[in-house]
């Protein structure tokens, strides 16, 4: 048998069944089910309380992160996908761009190639942007 390990957004409520407690589990896609309370517990954490490895990872998946411990509104990360940034910015002979994190910034502007700092790496506030 093969061991598997994952990371997702989940939106749970707490729920008894059978008389015991646990969450109603929805996922991104809809499909609902039940979980036990220690099962739960184990798999998930509220959302705000991700470390950085966590919040990477759904980054790569397409979420848009941030830090509930920023101070300027409205800011996130993205992945900005290269063949977009190439379509965008090389003219010529220029080579293909690679993926990159980008952040929209409290100025609404967007800056590609935010890197993160020991802070930001070692934190655990970061959480799925709305």
């Amino acid at each position: 048998m093969k061991s598997y390990i994952g990371l997702k957004a989940v939106k749970a409520e707490p729920q008894t069944k059978d008389g015991k407690d646990g969450y109603k589990v929805v996922y991104k896609d809809g499909y609902e089910s039940w979980s036990p309370k220690e099962t739960f517990d184990e798999a998930y954490h509220e959302s705000g309380n991700l470390s950085f490895s966590e919040a990477l990872y759904l980054l790569k998946k397409g979420e848009r992160i941030a830090r509930k411990g920023w101070n300027g509104k409205g800011m996130f990360l993205f992945l900005a996908h290269g063949e977009d940034l190439t379509n965008c910015i090389c003219t010529g002979d220029m080579p293909p761009c690679v993926d990159s994190i980008a952040m929209k910034t409290a100025q609404n502007t967007v800056v590609i190639g935010w890197l993160a700092s020991q802070t930001d790496m070692l934190a655990d506030d970061w959480c799925v942007a709305k």
